[in-house]
């Protein structure tokens, strides 16, 4: 789990050194220095309890805000991108994919992390074909096999035949 790497004193809170040393780590070429020490005071003003330490959920929090700013390259041309190809879909296959997608985002709560835990079921960092029928059928949402086998190589953008949280949450964001 990535908190353990970054808390190396194993205390259960990251530092804002601890943090930094993270960020460094990464070797990010399109984050600047000022970006940095922005997403670093940032970290330290919103911390829990104001001494410059992150709980684990603070941190998960913060992960995906970082990601979200800066984590992708060009991520507004890949979601206009992506946003584009649900636009070309035919009428049924935008109907089924609204469907998957509203079907996930109610049971959900909107809240893509549940979406994804929903849907990485095994806890291994991705979901093949069979975990996402699996998952589907527990919302009660049954599928034709090429129904299924759509959405999934929607999500699938590499085609490695499985789908892994960036790709889900590339999906969630278009939705």
């Amino acid at each position: 789990m990535a908190f353990r790497n970054i808390d190396r004193d194993n205390t259960g809170m990251i530092s804002a050194e601890e943090f930094r040393k993270f960020i460094d780590s990464l070797q990010l070429s399109n984050i600047s220095e000022k970006e940095k020490l922005l997403l670093i005071s940032n970290y330290t003003e919103n911390s829990q309890d104001k001494g410059g330490v992150i709980s684990i959920a603070a941190f998960k929090n913060k992960f995906w805000e970082a990601y979200t700013c800066f984590g992708r390259e060009n991520n507004a041309t890949a979601k206009m991108q992506a946003k584009g190809q649900v636009d070309e879909l035919q009428s049924a296959k935008r109907q089924v994919l609204t469907y998957m997608f509203m079907t996930l985002r109610e049971r959900t709560d909107n809240n893509r992390e549940r979406a994804w835990a929903l849907l990485d079921q095994r806890k291994i960092g991705y979901f093949e074909i069979a975990d996402l029928r699996s998952s589907l059928v527990q919302l009660s949402v049954y599928l034709s096999k090429s129904e299924l086998s759509f959405i999934f190589n929607f999500m699938d953008k590499d085609k490695n035949n499985i789908v892994n949280c960036f790709e889900f949450f590339d999906f969630w964001e278009i939705g």
